[in-house]
């Protein structure tokens, strides 16, 4: 493995809070699959979809300032995110984003 290059991630832009942030890592982790975390402000569903368009896996997670989740992928209309998760549920968001990446079955 080349040194300094990243592996292929999920995109999770948001106000992150330390405990959902912790949740969504564990699980995409949870799947195998990495996750990048940029800090933004704004609407969950608008944050994960430009997410998505930024991962070269093009599924990205958005997070808004009450913890509110969305998962989003980049082939979806922009107002359409694969789903929205509330904040006791963020793991789900990690385990439903690399699913998609993994091409497997949502819970």
């Amino acid at each position: 493995m080349v040194s300094g290059v990243e592996p292929p991630a999920i995109v999770l832009r948001g106000a992150v809070g330390a405990d959902v942030l912790r949740q969504v890592c564990a699980g995409a982790e949870e799947e195998g699959v990495p996750v990048a975390v940029e800090q933004a402000e704004g609407d969950p569903v608008a944050l994960a979809h430009a997410a998505a368009l930024a991962s070269p896996l093009e599924v990205g997670i958005g997070v808004g300032r009450d913890g509110a989740v969305a998962v989003h992928h980049a082939s979806l209309r922009a107002d359409r995110p694969v789903e929205r998760i509330a904040p006791e549920n963020a793991r789900r968001a990690g385990r439903t984003a690399a699913r998609i990446v993994k091409i497997l079955p949502l819970d």
